[in-house]
């Protein structure tokens, strides 16, 4: 794939007091990112957006635990956008060594493939 967009990750943990509020604060940017939460610990937050331009936190920063852990990601499989108000996403993260990158992306790339066919 020759996608040359930038997909950006950041993770975020907001003091557990203060998630509905984040969320609420959050949701107002729907259409520069998503926002996903973690089911076992709400205050457990994920941001995904298209672009470098990482969003601007300086609002909820007070309410946060730690520091954003945001990281930029190339394309490798992307299919077709298919937003839903209901959906279980899962967000993982998967390392590969630099000598087998091109036989770790061709795997990666196969497994997602794999799992969009599957309904």
């Amino acid at each position: 794939m020759s996608d040359e967009t930038v997909y950006g990750v950041t993770y975020l943990e907001v003091a557990p007091q203060y998630a509905a509020s984040v969320l609420r604060q959050l949701s107002e940017y729907k259409s520069q990112f998503d926002v996903l939460q973690r089911i076992a610990r709400p205050h457990h937050l994920v941001l995904l957006d298209q672009g470098t331009k990482a969003p601007q936190l300086a609002e909820i920063g007070a309410h946060l635990i730690s520091t954003p852990d945001r990281r930029e990601h190339s394309a490798h499989s992307v299919g077709p956008a298919q937003p839903l108000d209901s959906a279980l996403y899962v967000v993982t993260h998967i390392d590969i060594i630099p000598p087998r990158k091109d036989e770790g992306l061709e795997l990666i790339t196969g497994m997602s493939e794999t799992s969009r066919a599957v309904e």
